[in-house]
């Protein structure tokens, strides 16, 4: 069976938030100076809010879901942030 195009752009959606998310995270952890000039970027309060791990965490489970988004998972649709 075919993925459907819509459960191929949510997918793309999720991935690429969580990738966004955790490579903000994995730059704050090595290079926590690189702060200042990063103000611009969206979600950075979060990451000091929460400091760099709970955005890590999240941009990997955002990931996983992609992940099961593509290859059709019935798990996925039983996650919080699935669809």
């Amino acid at each position: 069976m075919p993925r459907p195009t819509g459960v191929t752009v949510i997918g793309c959606v999720f991935l690429g938030a969580g990738v966004y998310l955790s490579s903000i995270a994995m730059i704050v952890l090595v290079a926590p100076k690189a702060l200042s000039t990063l103000r611009a970027l969206p979600f950075l309060y979060l990451i000091k809010l929460m400091k760099p791990y709970a955005p890590l965490v999240m941009g990997l489970i955002w990931t996983v879901v992609a992940w099961g988004l593509w290859q059709l998972r019935n798990w996925v649709r039983f996650t919080p942030l699935g669809c």
